[in-house]
């Protein structure tokens, strides 16, 4: 638990010095807050709180850490870089050949804290070398945040033959108003005044820098005054730079920002597509944070104040806190969407959540902090909150987490530039490096990673989809070939239940040959392909002699015993396939022998009559014995016939059987 006390203190160096600045408080008790506020958070045990071990909490550590660093040299770096120097006569530069000359350790410079410091007097303080102080340094002058305005002369020696032609410009965006006064032998000097917050139908180029045209005379000595009045951040990177050169080379840098935009606003535009086709936040935060980036940067590169809104005072200068603010919440939502922090601790991304909601709050800051507090807070804060962040998803790729990798490697260039531009704006960093330029370069490639990494998701999500779909179309298969085999098999169950109840539909219950309905469907069909085949056709017609005394002496039940007795007889005796039997009336039974002649008729017949009357019945009201008579028609049929003449023939044939005592085979007379 040593990291306990550093922790704690560093949250508390954080508290105070974040409250000093942001409420201009006197720092004079400093320490002793700090040594108050010290005890109330070891009783709070924040120190034990935010030395945890876990990847979150070190989190916090490093944005504590970072945020107290930051907050320190934020308040040492109010104060000018300008340093006095003991010589009492003013330092002269030479006009060089070359293309573009740094003037700026040569530069002088007053501060006018009252700005009530008008050209006239300032001209009658040119001579008086006391009033000045000269950098002398190759750093470039930065002033920082003052209300004042800021005066700088040059004393310039064209030590050629022929007059010299410069553009004199300080190579810096976001100065709201610069006035140059070009002092020569003749008595009015050349005025130009320039500035974001100047209308550019009132500049004399449409250039985005501060800048003069100023032509030297030979072989003589000018002096360049200027006077700065600006909100934001002051520094005075003062360049001498050759016309033709300075048109060209603003040409070709707007050329590429231009270029710049449109590539970023094509990838913007596509993943706007994708996000409303399919609702992909990852898209979604993708827009936000490349439009956030875009309107970031036409306000610090001052396009927008040249093409767009032109000297408005929120726009050219306000706006900054807001597209950075946006910025920060864009980026941050990203970061959260593609480290999937919801998934790998909860703490952290409530923690996150918290820090990109409160970036919206400078909305609110910038009407009642005003610009210099408001851009001092909020860089401080994202600053801070950035190196948590990009800490954090180091630690998270050295852990083996895939999408902490493509974050950094799309992101961590943006955001070394980004911290750099911050720390440069704060005075803390103070190159002649570029930053916003090199942030839309990091921005491009940061778009283009991401959008590559988008797109494999996609991909990825597409080969899930197609491995889901043949799943999905596998398993359809295989239920369609269980269902193919279920249906089948109900198919047959129900194409047999089918036979069944056709054939009980044929069938007669008692005897289980078929019924009549049977012999009525049939038959005639019968007749009529023996007719055509001119085949012969034997019908025996089978009818129990003196049933109705079975009936009344051994009851119902023993006539359809004896009636079912019968039927097996028949069934046993007609063997052949093409041969049927069906239940005529009630003790009356038809045999129908297709293809078949007299004697064999003849045959069957006697040997049905045989079998009965050798059998017997046993039933509950005791043994009964019967015979029957059998009618028997054989020849072929006449095709002009009707069948159920033929039927009543052979019946005939049974009734003179009976009649004869019964017992007995009759054949139908075909002379009848």
């Amino acid at each position: 638990m040593l990291l306990a006390p550093v922790c704690r203190r560093a949250f508390g160096y954080s508290s105070i010095l974040y409250l000093k600045i942001a409420f201009c408080i006197d720092f004079s008790s400093f320490f002793n807050e700090l040594f108050a506020l010290d005890g109330l958070l070891e009783k709070l045990k924040v120190g034990e709180f935010l030395s945890h071990s876990g990847a979150a909490s070190i989190t916090v550590k490093v944005m504590a850490l970072a945020l107290c660093w930051l907050f320190s040299c934020a308040t040492g770096a109010q104060q000018s870089v300008v340093s006095a120097d003991s010589s009492k006569e003013f330092k002269t530069i030479d006009v060089s050949e070359e293309v573009v000359q740094q003037v700026w350790s040569h530069l002088y410079l007053l501060e006018d804290k009252t700005n009530k410091l008008t050209f006239s007097e300032m001209r009658e303080m040119l001579d008086e070398r006391s009033n000045w102080r000269l950098l002398g340094s190759d750093e470039v002058p930065a002033v920082g945040y003052t209300d004042g305005s800021i005066w700088g002369v040059l004393h310039l020696h064209n030590p050629n033959e022929t007059a010299r032609t410069r553009v004199a410009l300080i190579d810096i965006f976001n100065l709201d108003t610069v006035e140059f006064f070009f002092l020569t032998g003749s008595p009015e000097p050349r005025f130009t005044k320039t500035g974001n917050l100047v209308p550019s139908e009132l500049r004399w180029s449409s250039s985005r820098l501060p800048s003069a045209l100023i032509t030297l005379p030979a072989k003589s000595t000018s002096r360049l005054l200027f006077r700065i009045k600006s909100e934001t951040s002051i520094t005075v990177p003062l360049k001498l730079q050759i016309l033709g050169d300075y048109s060209r080379s603003n040409r070709n840098i707007l050329a590429l920002e231009m270029l710049f935009f449109g590539a970023v606003l094509a990838l913007v535009l596509s993943q706007l597509t994708q996000f409303i086709i399919t609702g992909n936040t990852a898209s979604g935060w993708y827009v936000a944070s490349a439009s956030s980036i875009m309107l970031f940067l036409l306000s610090v590169l001052g396009i927008g104040n040249i093409f767009i809104w032109d000297a408005s005072e929120f726009f050219s200068r306000d706006l900054y806190v807001v597209a950075l603010a946006l910025v920060f919440f864009s980026v941050t939502g990203m970061a959260s969407n593609i480290l999937k922090l919801a998934e790998i601790s909860q703490f952290v991304y409530r923690v996150y959540r918290v820090i990109q909601w409160f970036s919206l709050s400078w909305f609110i800051w910038l009407f009642f902090l005003g610009y210099e507090w408001s851009i001092k807070t909020l860089m401080i804060y994202a600053c801070g909150s950035s190196v948590a962040l990009v800490f954090y998803a180091s630690r998270r790729w050295l852990e083996g987490d895939e999408r902490s990798k493509y974050f950094l490697a799309s992101w961590l260039l943006f955001y070394i530039f980004g911290i750099f531009f911050m720390l440069k704006i704060l005075n803390i960093v103070n190159a002649q490096v570029s930053y916003p330029h090199l942030m839309a370069i990091s921005a491009v490639f940061q778009l283009v990673v991401f959008y590559v990494y988008l797109a494999k998701n996609i991909a990825e999500n597409n080969r899930e989809l197609v491995v889901a779909k043949e799943e999905a179309l596998m398993l359809e298969k295989n239920y369609t070939i269980t269902l193919e085999h279920q249906i089948a098999e109900r198919t047959q169950s129900l194409q047999e239940a089918n036979e069944r109840l056709q054939k009980l539909s044929v069938t007669d219950s008692l005897s289980g040959v078929f019924n009549r309905t049977y012999f009525n469907e049939t038959f005639p069909g019968e007749v009529k392909r023996a007719s055509r085949q001119e085949g012969f056709l034997s019908v025996l017609m089978i009818s129990i002699d003196r049933f109705k005394v079975i009936n009344d002496t051994f009851g119902h039940l023993g006539g359809d015993a004896c009636l079912r007795f019968l039927s097996e007889t028949i069934c046993g005796v007609v063997q052949r396939q093409s041969d049927w039997v069906a239940r005529f009336s009630g003790d009356t039974f038809i045999v129908l022998l297709p293809a078949t002649e007299l004697e064999y008729a003849e045959e069957i017949a006697e040997s049905i009559c045989g079998t009965i009357e050798a059998g017997e019945v046993v039933s509950a009201a005791g043994e009964c014995k019967f015979t029957v008579s059998v009618g028997i028609y054989c020849d072929v049929p006449d095709e002009l016939q009707e069948p159920m003449d033929l039927v009543a023939r052979v019946d005939h044939a049974v009734f003179q059987a009976k009649q004869l005592g019964g017992n007995r085979v009759r054949l139908v007379m075909l002379q009848d």
